[in-house]
């Protein structure tokens, strides 16, 4: 019984592993940054995605461009390379992925997150936490919340 117990938990983990592993981890090759934009920020301007559909599989790409500068303590720092860490509050069943590998992107550099998976929660709108550290060069980086920053993004569940 320990036996078949040990293989079930083992079976049961592996799964999850597996199905969980591109969630906040980057997956090269995801998605593709193709549009060109001007100004750094998030695109679709409209700051959200196309509705996601309960029990339906999808996905759906923010497109960015990397700032190149950030404000702190009363001073204008020049971010030399920003790592998107973690996106919260996304509904259950949905995960994201960068097109990088580290989730690194340099200086005014574009890049694209695609959200995926199939979800399973309230509808409603949720709004996004991106939380990024941002490497201003001068021996400490910066953890910043985009939605405190003023890059507020949704996704909404019907």
């Amino acid at each position: 019984m320990k036996k078949l117990l040990c293989l079930f938990i083992t079976v049961v983990l592996a799964f999850n592993f597996s199905s969980a592993q591109y969630c906040g981890n980057s997956g090269f090759g995801i998605c593709t940054p193709n549009v060109a934009i001007t100004i750094p920020g998030l695109y679709p301007l409209w700051d959200s995605l196309p509705p996601f559909i309960n029990g339906v599989n999808s996905s759906a790409t923010i497109q960015f461009k990397n700032f190149n500068i950030v404000y702190f303590s009363g001073f204008t720092l020049t971010v030399t390379s920003l790592t998107i860490d973690t996106i919260s509050n996304l509904p259950s069943g949905l995960c994201w992925a960068t097109n990088k590998t580290n989730n690194t992107y340099a200086n005014q550099e574009n890049g694209c997150i695609n959200v995926v998976g199939t979800p399973c929660d309230t509808p409603g709108q949720y709004k996004l936490y991106i939380i990024v550290t941002a490497d201003v060069g001068i021996g400490t980086n910066q953890m910043i919340n985009a939605d405190a920053a003023n890059l507020h993004y949704f996704v909404r569940l019907d």
